[in-house]
């Protein structure tokens, strides 16, 4: 195929499916370790770090954005938005598929976010991910200073993830789906280059895919697949109240089969009275009181989702998640 040479390398590369092999390795292929590097002590480990997780659109970014001023808490930084899917897949060999900016020519990470538990990871490469964590984020070393990574495809991992952070508080965060359905229709259509896929099975996340530009290929796929989503089609919205559903029931059901303490912050309840969330979510980690927010919750968020999906939408919204809603203390619409 014969490319203009003012057509740079970059793109050269997507279309002559080249593509560098440092930029391919940098999200898709695990760090290789040796034992060398894993035989730290105690001072080799993040101690007690804040696990955060739920479906997209929760609040993720939000709570690291609050968090982030508290002088005891430090947060992750890396891509995408601070859930640093890269240092998951490099360091724990991590299968998930994160979105990158709006421009991203493929998904961020693997394209297939897998469930995992403790035996997709061993005790070896559990001691390197510590120990690249507090590489890459040294300020984790300082006594008393607590690590917080807000990752949402985290949610079909628990066991992998208790494997490496026996102790961490794991903080699950739920928001009306209705909202969160809308909410990811409109995040979603920002990502032209991108297709996205919903499992049926409940162990699934969502699946991120290249497009590549063929703008076709999304009807074509449809045609055999109806979990991708089509913003043409009428009955799309369904796919996200179903991730939705699968979320948070597979978070359920790993932290009954495990034992797992999981701490439950609505959304909704840190928007309406955010001191006295935040008071209470503080206790729970162990943490100190704070009350100087750089960042504060905006009020109306949801109510202006809700204004966004009609009357049909909400129907087969209902359809989907029927009294699941029940138990994260939400109501179907009228």
């Amino acid at each position: 195929m014969n490319l203009p040479a003012r057509i740079s390398s970059r793109v050269r590369r997507v279309f002559t499916g080249q593509p560098s092999t440092r930029l391919v390795d940098q999200f898709t292929r695990p760090l290789e370790i040796n034992s060398s590097q894993t035989n730290g002590g105690p001072d080799s480990t993040v101690k007690r770090p804040i696990i955060a997780f739920g479906t997209m659109r929760t609040g993720t970014t939000l709570l690291m954005d609050m968090l982030s001023a508290h002088p005891d808490i430090f947060i992750t930084t890396g891509s995408p938005e601070g859930e640093d899917v890269v240092m998951w897949v490099e360091l724990a060999g991590a299968l998930m598929a994160g979105v990158g900016k709006r421009n991203a020519i493929g998904p961020v990470g693997h394209m297939h976010c897998l469930p995992m538990d403790a035996s997709a990871i061993s005790d070896e490469r559990a001691a390197f991910v510590h120990q690249g964590l507090l590489e890459r984020y040294p300020e984790a070393r300082r006594d008393g200073i607590r690590l917080l990574n807000a990752n949402t495809h985290l949610g079909n991992k628990l066991g992998f993830v208790n494997k490496i952070f026996p102790d961490a508080d794991l903080i699950f965060l739920t928001r009306n789906p209705y909202a969160v359905a809308s909410s990811l229709k409109r995040k979603l259509q920002q990502f032209p280059n991108l297709m996205f896929e919903v499992p049926d099975a409940k162990s699934g996340c969502l699946n991120v895919y290249p497009r590549y530009g063929w703008s076709g290929l999304p009807k074509a796929v449809n045609m055999q697949n109806p979990n991708f989503f089509d913003p043409d089609d009428p009955n799309c919205v369904k796919i996200f109240a179903r991730y939705w559903k699968n979320t948070v029931l597979y978070i359920e059901e790993q932290a009954e089969a495990l034992n797992l303490p999981i701490y439950k912050l609505r959304y909704e309840d840190l928007v309406s009275n955010h001191q006295d969330s935040m008071d209470r979510f503080l206790g729970h980690c162990g943490l100190s009181p704070f009350s100087e927010w750089k960042t504060l919750p905006i009020g109306g968020v949801n109510e202006e989702r809700l204004s966004q999906i009609d009357r049909r939408d909400k129907d087969l919204i209902r359809d989907e998640i029927g009294d699941v809603i029940e138990a994260y203390g939400y109501e179907h619409p009228e």
